[in-house]
């Protein structure tokens, strides 16, 4: 690993790209950075990198997003569920929207 790529036999990482990905997804490059080094480093140790490193990287910070984005949603969905006012849901309910 040097400051432009992640680097090993099976495959090539650009920083560069995985940024790039990261501000068109919102993410920051931190988060992003990690989670490509994270997968880099499982690759590198199981001496089997994907087929196309680059879409997998781009899948994994979509998800990440995705992720976020319904733990959002589901989180205001708990919140208005306490508001005074409205009606008690049941416990089942309440941690389907958690």
């Amino acid at each position: 690993m040097n400051c432009e790529t992640i680097t090993s036999p099976g495959f090539v990482i650009s920083l560069r790209a995985v940024d790039m990905e990261a501000s068109l997804r919102g993410l920051t490059t931190e988060v992003a950075r990690a989670k490509a080094e994270a997968m880099a480093w499982q690759w590198a140790a199981s001496s089997k990198p994907p087929q196309n490193p680059d879409a997998t990287i781009e899948r994994a910070l979509r998800e990440e997003v995705n992720s976020a984005a319904v733990h959002s949603v589901r989180l205001d969905r708990a919140k208005s569920d306490k508001l005074p006012g409205k009606a008690k849901t049941s416990g089942r309910r309440v941690l389907d929207a958690i």
